[in-house]
């Protein structure tokens, strides 16, 4: 788009969609940082002092996440679980204080934290999780907490179906998850990633760009193009949610710097007590959490839902590390290895330890 343009479109879309800037934007940006990339994307209250590192038993246990710029993971049960003290009551007694804090930079901020010990655990997307692991970052995933997909393609309401995009320009992110549901997307309808001019962007400018007609469509979080729909300038195509779970849902992962966890474990059983209590919590009221993370995020209450099921809302938060979650974590490695994001795979299963979450589920059971 010619910088004019687009400058004159910022002060109407620009706006809308940064309101509703996904909070599953988690993937994003899968570059590497700069030495100063960390202090420039840790959200403010990053609480980062050495004398604060959990490096034993006790201390202050530092949790990351991707964020649009709040310091609420409305994506996960992590925001609700640490707000609503489900998190502090776990770890009190056994001598320990939590500070959770969102990382605009997404996963290269989060992976330069891991590396420099700045975070001991990080809860994101499987997609980038399994890039982390590959470039060598040495972290052990404990568990799956949330589940689905967070994406919808969203185009100029004169475009009706996928299939409709056959050289048309999209909008996408490079190298990131939104990338992978573009082209899943794109083979469902029969069409390859070459059929269509894609166009690398952010979320909000890819609104932003479909709002001026710069481009036909863009892949957002699901929920950001609600303004631009209600103002007829685009519908939504498709929604991952609404799509084969088996081919676009991902695992969202709750990740532990290896060497953290193995001095820290009753910590690690801690959290995750304390992530089941606030799943529950969520899964009883969806509405009343969809309401509280919406206020705290400053999201939409449309993006904090996701287009998400009240019916079934639990299912989407599982906490686990069933088969079926660890089966797509296989599948998404594939796809990052044909598409040359990484060069190697790994053994996911021997980066995985489920002992934590065995131990949290046996007491929280027996709690209750």
């Amino acid at each position: 788009m010619h910088t004019g343009s687009r400058l004159a479109s910022r002060q109407i879309t620009r706006r809308e969609a940064l309101r509703a800037m996904g909070m599953c934007a988690c993937a994003l940006g899968l570059a590497g940082c700069g030495s100063g990339a960390l202090s420039q994307a840790a959200h403010q209250g990053s609480d980062k002092g050495g004398s604060d590192k959990a490096e034993k038993s006790g201390g202050t246990i530092r949790i990351g996440f991707p964020s649009s710029g709040q310091n609420f993971d409305a994506g996960t049960p992590l925001g609700f679980a640490d707000s609503r003290g489900y998190l502090s009551k776990e770890l009190d007694s056994l001598g320990y204080s939590v500070k959770t804090t969102g990382f605009v930079g997404a996963a290269p901020a989060l992976h330069e934290a891991l590396i420099a010990g700045d975070l001991d655990l990080v809860d994101y997307a499987g997609f980038a999780a399994i890039l982390g692991r590959s470039k060598g970052i040495d972290i052990t995933t404990i568990a799956v907490t949330a589940w689905g997909s967070s994406w919808d393609i969203a185009a100029a309401p004169g475009i009706s179906s996928i299939a409709n995009l056959k050289g048309k320009k999209v909008a996408y992110q490079r190298g990131a998850t939104p990338q992978m549901f573009l082209i899943k997307a794109l083979a469902e309808a029969g069409l390859a990633f070459d059929d269509v001019e894609g166009v690398n962007s952010t979320g909000p400018d890819g609104l932003s760009s479909l709002a001026t007609g710069a481009v036909d469509a863009t892949v957002c979080t699901s929920g950001q193009e609600a303004d631009l729909v209600s103002n007829g300038k685009a519908k939504v195509l498709f929604r991952g949610i609404d799509g084969d779970q088996k081919t676009f849902y991902e695992p969202f992962t709750l990740v532990a710097r290896t060497d953290w966890l193995k001095k820290n474990g009753d910590a690690a059983t801690a959290i995750l007590k304390g992530y089941l209590a606030a799943r529950d919590k969520m899964a009883a009221d969806p509405q009343a959490f969809v309401s509280y993370a919406a206020s705290k995020s400053g999201l939409s209450k449309e993006v904090v839902r996701g287009g998400k099921s009240l019916d079934d809302f639990g299912s989407y938060f599982p906490v686990s590390l069933d088969d079926v979650y660890l089966s797509s974590l296989e599948k998404i490695q594939q796809f990052e290895l044909e598409n040359k994001l990484i060069d190697k795979t790994t053994d996911i299963s021997s980066w995985t330890d489920s002992s934590y979450l065995d131990k949290a589920v046996a007491a929280y059971g027996s709690g209750r």
